[in-house]
């Protein structure tokens, strides 16, 4: 063994000696071209000439114009306006490519009269980037100052503001792009002109400081690089980086075959973000790296249909794919040479497939595979004992009908407080209900999602409003639609009595329910459908107004803003309230405690309008009035948002208001005495 161990040490130093010498081969080539491209450039501009159009001139150059003295007068232009009308003119003129002017030409000036009213100063505004939903601020959102606001006003705490951050973005760390380029292209040449593997490279490169490879899917040198347009470097061979033979797409990567269908979705489904309503590759918006949270790779499912029980309940009252289907014939009678004559290779896309879903449809597999959906099934028998196989054990439901002696029935309402749950599925062994199961969504009594990984069968999954809204096919404010009382919106996917994926409809209300159709109108988040709002002048500051009759019940709008957990990490969010008096805070549900509160405690969540937000910023408080909005929190596809409905019918031009609540009010006046205490607004109902 220590001859072996001797071994390796040898050869991993004759990598990094080569290594070495390739990369101060590559910088010595990439200086060089960059002083000539240098001195190119330098010469290209000294020996520039503008056209005859062009309105540029240089120094020495023909075109140059010198200024007017009294030995080289502009001409005078014709015809010559009167003295006492000259105040009222401006003259031009224009020179020709040898720098000559032309006659010239006189403009008159148009004087206009001063209106005689004064203009009304504008209320205070803070800039806002337009958002339709909200993006996370940041578990450090703290870490560095972007810049520093307000640079001309001597009244602004500055240091009180820069002291809350830990650095400032335009002086922390950035990578040399010339030691992007010398690096990338030792690499390149190490792959294929000296044939080291990404393993090699990735273990010499770590010893000479180096950037890695690629230690996640948005870091690392090859990620670096694949961000940005690389220069046109000559080469010492004299040929330019276009022409020569590139590091393939899936270098640094782990070799997966490519018939490995599992492999390959535990490998892409990492990339994505698990919230429901996402699609954002590599998601920085609802995930934030400090939290640790990704999409978990699915664990190979075990079947729970024997061979026997599979074709019924796959197939049930559902024909068959066609007189040879394996559900028509006896298991006897299927020849054992089949599969001999199936490829390996789909074979091994087969039982890939397998470690998805063992108990799929053999006839769905076989489309997949190019097989005989008879060949499927008795691979599934040779890879799947029946002795081994155990079907899903029971788990508790849950408790959504509380039975009360003398009462009805009634439903019980889900909590949707926590916004962990909205991008973090419960992954774990045993059912949900376990008093010892480690269930993300048991812990904060939620619902188990359509993206958990749970059993199938887990009766704590949300399953929808199927069962109360079967017969009234619809999901009015005034229906029993267990998606409202839980205060969600309906689920595309599962609501199918309501028709949610169709879309959002409303109906006068002289129109029958039976000729209203099956139009869902509990969407109006995930679909966007809002009413217009009208941004003006209003008795404190600027206010929201309804561009359109509102109806008591409509959705107006959602409240969008950049997320924020932690009440201890936002000193310099609160300076910035402070010294503009505007505050666009607005309480969202509530966190962990170990994660986003102090103490034991939990805090709720925030979300801040401030830089980030729509129209329904604008709203203010109605004090001392009764307001005619309401904030609601809903459950949309698993994720806490805050969605504005009015209260009560409101006419095209009225003012929209809510109630900020009085909590609001009593920080505000603490700040006033000089505490900093962060004011957020949590006038909220819930159904």
């Amino acid at each position: 063994m220590p001859a072996e161990h001797d071994a390796e040490l040898e050869t991993l130093k004759r990598n990094r000696e080569k290594a070495e010498e390739v990369y101060f081969q590559v910088q010595t080539e990439f200086l060089a071209w960059k002083d000539r491209m240098v001195l190119e450039t330098f010469k290209r501009l000294g020996n520039a000439r503008p056209s005859a159009t062009s309105p540029f001139s240089f120094p020495g150059h023909a075109a140059f114009r010198m200024p007017p003295t009294a030995s080289n007068p502009l001409p005078t232009p014709t015809p010559k306006p009167k003295d006492r009308d000259a105040e009222l003119f401006i003259y031009e003129w224009h020179y020709d490519a040898d720098g000559k002017p032309d006659a010239g030409r006189a403009i008159r000036m148009m004087e206009v009269a001063a209106p005689r009213e004064t203009f009304v100063e504008h209320p205070p505004y803070q800039y806002c980037t337009p958002a339709s939903r909200n993006e996370n601020a940041g578990m450090l959102d703290n870490r560095d100052a972007p810049f520093v606001p307000y640079p001309e006003d001597p009244t602004f705490p500055r240091d009180a503001y820069m002291t809350a951050f830990q650095d400032v973005q335009w002086v922390s760390d950035q990578k040399d792009p010339d030691a992007e380029v010398i690096e990338y292209e030792t690499v390149r040449r190490l792959h294929i002109e000296h044939e080291f593997s990404a393993g090699v490279i990735d273990q010499v490169i770590q010893m000479t400081g180096f950037t890695p490879l690629r230690p996640s899917n948005d870091s690392g040198l090859l990620w670096a690089v694949s961000q940005r347009d690389l220069p046109p470097v000559i080469w010492g061979d004299g040929r330019p980086s276009s022409s020569k033979p590139q590091l393939p797409p899936n270098f640094s990567r782990e070799d997966h075959s490519s018939n490995d269908v599992f492999r390959q979705i535990n490998t892409g489904v990492a990339k994505f973000c698990p919230n429901l309503n996402c699609l954002t590759h590599n998601c920085r918006i609802h995930i934030d790296p400090a939290w640790g949270i990704l999409t978990p790779p699915f664990a190979p499912t075990k079947p729970q249909l024997t061979s026997a029980e599979l074709p019924v309940a796959v197939h049930g009252p559902y024909p068959r794919c066609g007189n040879d289907c394996f559900s028509l014939i006896d298991e006897d009678d299927m020849e054992d040479d089949g599969l001999a004559k199936v490829p390996l290779d789909r074979l091994s896309v087969l039982t890939s497939l397998f470690k998805v879903d063992p108990d799929a449809s053999p006839c769905d597999l076989a489309v997949v595979c190019k097989m005989r959906c008879r060949d499927v099934f008795r691979h599934r028998k040779d890879t799947f004992d029946d002795v081994d196989i155990i079907p899903s054990p029971s788990l508790a439901p849950l408790p959504d009908k509380e039975k009360k002696k003398g009462k009805k029935t009634r439903t019980k309402k889900v909590d949707i407080s926590g916004r962990e749950s909205a991008i973090s599925p419960c992954v774990h062994s045993g059912p949900c209900s376990d008093a010892t199961s480690s269930c993300a969504c048991l812990k904060l009594k939620l619902s188990c999602e359509r993206n958990c990984r749970c059993a199938k069968d887990c009766l704590r999954r949300w399953e929808g409003c199927n069962s109360t809204c079967s017969k009234s096919k619809s999901c009015r404010r005034s229906s029993k639609c267990k998606c409202r009382l839980a205060n969600r919106e309906c689920d595309p996917e599962l609501c199918v009595a309501c028709d949610a994926r169709d879309g959002q409809a409303y109906f006068p209300d002289d129109v029958p329910q039976a000729g209203r159709g099956r139009k869902c109108t509990n969407v109006a988040l995930q679909r966007g459908i809002f009413k217009k709002i009208i941004v003006k002048k209003s008795k404190y500051g600027l206010g929201a107004f309804a561009g359109e009759y509102i109806r008591a019940g409509d959705v107006l709008g959602e409240y969008v803003g950049e997320l924020l957990d932690n009440k201890e990490e936002l000193s310099h969010r609160v300076i910035i309230h402070h010294h503009s008096k505007l505050n666009y805070c607005f309480g969202l549900g509530s966190g962990p405690a170990d994660k986003y509160g102090k103490g034991g405690e939990i805090e709720p969540g925030t979300v801040d309008a401030q830089w980030l937000g729509n129209p329904t910023r604008f709203l203010n408080d109605s004090k001392p009035h009764n307001p005619n909005c309401v904030a609601e929190e809903l459950r949309v596809n698993g994720e806490c948002r805050l969605a504005i409905r009015a209260l009560k019918s409101v006419g095209n031009g009225k003012e929209l208001t809510l109630r900020y609540g009085d909590g609001y009010w009593k920080k505000a006046e603490e700040a006033e005495k000089g505490g900093r205490p962060m004011a957020v607004k949590t006038g909220k109902q819930r159904n």
